[in-house]
């Protein structure tokens, strides 16, 4: 039996859940409560995002602190208020992100408090893509100068299947390996502005999905100079193939993965064809030429010679014969990425922004 509540009842369940104990824990940090802002709704099946206000000045060590801005509010459907229930899956759905909103508000209250600050301003956006819905909020602090934080939750909104998505959840396994490749390279046609102590970015990166293309965006001054702001660099989802094999073999000494040359070409968007005059392989895409010869160990990246572990095999088959190299050819000469899986198969994925 569903437990039902008013509207007004409704919301204040929600600014329970979004403005608890901890934001209005004393006198001096008290955020007066505001209406809840629903011209701008946006309905997700029973899900609906709002805002909500904030407003306040406490003291600090040096003065006042003067809180102002928008913090986004995940609700439910008053059109589906008759089967209200705190039971349900959108029910703790939206619980849970408005805790980490919480959360995130008040990491960034207690920041601004350690340095000082005179003023933090919250805002956000939000950005609509098929089921999935991204939510980014930017805090800015001001001190001495501004400090511009960001962060994001993307989350899938199709009903039964809520649930916040990482960049691996979008992108795919390799989805961390593409990101930091992508944004290498970016950071590589700008010598000198970016960081050059750059370790690349984790699963907990603040990212925003679009329209098809994920941004991976950072904090103001967290890989460069203030005047960059909040970097921000585009993955198109569709420019990454991605291929998973579990048939190669393992060659001795080294246990070096063997693996099939065309399957995983073709798979990955590369055209594999056979030069008849010097009898070697070649496999292209675009701009882009590898040639490899079975028994001869070296293989060219356009032009460009490398030796790796193995030179290619040719194992006879019925049907002719496999050419298998070795799996570092699909890294250092294809420039792709692969992960072994724990049931030993393995996916490689190649981005190309180009498609």
């Amino acid at each position: 039996m569903h437990k039902k509540t008013t509207l007004y009842g409704l919301i204040g369940i929600i600014s329970i859940a979004l403005f608890g104990q901890t934001v209005f824990a004393t006198a001096t940090d008290t955020l007066l409560p505001s209406a809840i802002t629903t011209e701008s709704a946006l309905q997700l099946g029973n899900l609906v995002v709002m805002e909500k206000s904030v407003a306040a000045t406490i003291p600090s060590k040096q003065g006042e602190l003067t809180i102002t801005g928008l913090l986004p509010i995940i609700s439910y459907s008053t059109a589906n208020l008759s089967n209200f229930s705190t039971e349900s899956s959108d029910t703790k759905f939206a619980t849970e992100i408005n805790a980490l909103i919480t959360e995130e508000y008040e990491t960034r209250l207690a920041e601004a408090k350690k340095d000082n600050s005179k003023s933090l301003d919250f805002s956000f956006d939000k950005k609509l893509y098929n089921d999935y819905l991204s939510i980014i909020m930017r805090t800015s602090a001001t001190t001495v100068s501004t400090r511009e934080s960001v962060k994001t939750f993307v989350l899938n909104t199709k009903a039964g299947e809520e649930s916040i998505l990482t960049l691996t959840d979008v992108l795919g396994i390799n989805a961390i390996k593409i990101s930091n490749g992508v944004i290498s390279n970016e950071m590589a046609k700008k010598p000198g502005v970016y960081n050059a102590d750059f370790k690349g970015i984790t699963e907990k990166q603040n990212f925003y999905y679009d329209n098809g293309i994920v941004y991976v965006i950072f904090d103001k001054y967290e890989i460069g100079p203030g005047v960059l702001g909040t970097p921000i660099f585009e993955i198109i989802k569709s420019g990454i193939h991605e291929y998973t094999i579990d048939s190669y073999y393992t060659k001795e000494p080294y246990n070096l993965k063997m693996i099939p040359l065309r399957p995983v070409c073709t798979g990955l968007g590369f055209t594999v064809g056979w030069n008849s005059t010097d009898k070697s392989i070649e496999i292209s895409r675009k701009n882009f030429l590898s040639v490899v010869s079975v028994g001869n160990n070296s293989y060219s990246k356009n032009k460009y010679p490398k030796t790796l572990e193995s030179a290619p095999v040719l194992q006879e088959t019925q049907d002719g014969g496999i050419t298998y190299l070795p799996i570092s050819f699909f890294e250092l000469i294809l420039d792709a990425c692969y992960t072994v899986e724990p049931n030993g198969s393995i996916t490689f994925s190649y981005y190309s922004a180009n498609k």
